[in-house]
């Protein structure tokens, strides 16, 4: 569910109690680009790797931290089926914990 723009709450289909925040990167990274490899585009069944809908798991942290976004990680969604895994992307300097700009 969206919680703000660009701002959704991933729940649990079996136990709402259980979910993460994911983002969409493009407000916040704009140049957030990373490659999908083949083998990920051809498991979730996307025309193209460029089809994908990428969303990066949040760490929202103790209360006055900034929160960070897993740009290492991102969970890569087939919009047309909602099909979706988690992927580390392998040989691409990304970070694990990037603060995400506020403001």
């Amino acid at each position: 569910r969206e919680i703000e723009p660009g701002v959704f709450e991933m729940l649990s289909e079996h136990n709402q109690e259980f979910g993460f925040v994911v983002i969409r990167p493009e407000p916040f990274f704009p140049d957030y680009s990373p490659a999908i490899d083949t083998t990920t585009a051809q498991r979730l069944e996307l025309r193209e790797a460029d089809d994908a809908l990428l969303l990066l798991v949040v760490n929202i942290g103790a209360e006055g931290d900034q929160p960070v976004a897993n740009l290492l990680a991102p969970i890569v969604v087939n919009p047309r089926t909602l099909v979706a895994t988690q992927v580390v992307l392998v040989d691409q300097d990304l970070p694990l914990r990037a603060p995400i700009p506020v403001g």
